[in-house]
């Protein structure tokens, strides 16, 4: 992929639609919207064969909307990042499918309850300023009320149950997920082994 966006990006230089020294963003870029694009045909594909399209279009649209403002756990691979998507994209929509109506909602106040805690993740990566953070939890505070409405209105409505599941799924994978970077920051990132002695 990164071949193509280098050609890309190269024609963008040629035809001066971005400035030269902006080359290196530009390559960044488009290769970012590429992996993206593939990471999702291909969840949604396996999520619309095994759960539906509809459940499956509700949890990426309503993960992508979270995400976009919560941040959350990055992985370092693509390949890391696309197994795990698959991983927490179907054990999410798993579990919710097959739960009682007394653990949406327990899964709803305690996904809730994680994000507000946790989003949005700042890390060395992303460099968000404190105004930005405050600015953020406020945008993330009003996500989460209209989600939350959204999530309760299609469970209970039977018709359109299953996607009010794919979004109780989407807000517990994103609750996942901003946890799981909590706890990986936390973690040493390199462990030194003792040289052996000359």
């Amino acid at each position: 992929m990164n071949e193509i966006a280098k050609k890309l990006a190269g024609i963008c230089v040629k035809n001066k639609l971005v400035a030269p020294e902006m080359f290196e963003w530009c390559v960044y870029s488009i290769e970012k919207k590429m992996v993206t694009f593939c990471t999702w045909v291909v969840l949604i594909s396996i999520g619309a064969h095994l759960f539906g399209f509809p459940c499956t279009l509700c949890f990426t649209l309503g993960f992508l909307v979270l995400r976009r403002r919560t941040n959350g756990y990055h992985a370092k691979t693509y390949i890391r990042c696309l197994i795990g998507s698959i991983l927490i994209e179907c054990s999410s929509i798993f579990a919710v499918r097959n739960a009682p109506m007394e653990w949406l909602i327990l899964i709803i106040v305690l996904s809730n309850l994680m994000v507000l805690k946790v989003a949005p993740v700042n890390n060395k990566q992303i460099h968000l300023t404190a105004g930005e953070m405050n600015a953020m939890k406020k945008e993330i505070r009003k996500i989460l009320i209209g989600m939350d409405i959204l999530c309760l209105l299609c469970v209970f409505c039977y018709p359109a149950s299953d996607m009010g599941k794919g979004l109780v799924a989407a807000l517990a994978a994103d609750a996942i997920t901003e946890v799981a970077s909590v706890t990986t920051e936390a973690a040493p990132q390199h462990w030194k082994h003792p040289s052996p002695a000359s």
